[in-house]
C-alpha cells in the first residue's frame, strides 16, 4: 500500500469520526474541496503544509495523524498476508525466454525480429502457465 492511500483513508476516518465533512474541512482550511477528496481516496500526495492545515482542521497533531496512518499499513499488510497470490511462475522448464533469446542471438537474427519472437515466446509461456 501506498503511504498516500493510508493517510488518506485515516484523514478521512478522523474527519468522520469527528462528523465534520469535505465541505467543512475545506472552509475550515482554504483547501479545495475537490483536492481534498483527491487525498482521502489517496489520489494525490498533499505537501506537508497542507498535512499540518488538516491536522489543524482536525483538531489533531500530526503525530496522532502519523498513529493512525500506522494502524492503516498494519490493516492493509494482514490483509495482504490473507489474499491469495497470483502464481506467474513459468510450468515449463525447458523453455525460458533467456535460452530463446541466446538461441537467436545466436542465430544472428535482425534485433527487431528477435524481439518479436521474444516477445511471442513470453506470451506464450505466460499462457501455458
Amino acid at each position: 500500500m501506498l503511504l498516500r492511500y493510508a493517510m488518506g483513508s485515516a484523514i478521512r476516518r478522523l474527519r468522520l469520526a469527528k462528523g465534520l465533512t469535505l465541505r467543512e474541512i475545506s472552509q475550515a482550511s482554504a483547501i479545495s474541496l475537490p483536492y481534498l477528496s483527491e487525498i482521502e481516496r489517496g489520489r494525490k500526495e498533499p505537501s506537508s503544509e497542507i498535512v499540518q492545515t488538516v491536522c489543524v482542521v482536525l483538531g489533531i497533531t500530526l503525530r496522532q495523524l502519523m498513529r493512525e496512518t500506522d494502524v492503516e499499513l498494519v490493516a492493509a499488510e494482514r490483509a495482504a498476508h490473507l489474499a491469495p497470490v497470483l502464481d506467474l511462475t513459468p510450468r515449463h522448464d525447458d523453455v525460458s525466454i533467456g535460452s530463446i533469446a541466446d538461441r537467436l542471438h545466436a542465430e544472428r537474427m535482425p534485433v527487431q525480429r528477435m524481439s518479436r519472437a521474444v516477445r511471442r515466446a513470453a506470451d506464450t509461456q505466460l499462457l501455458v502457465a
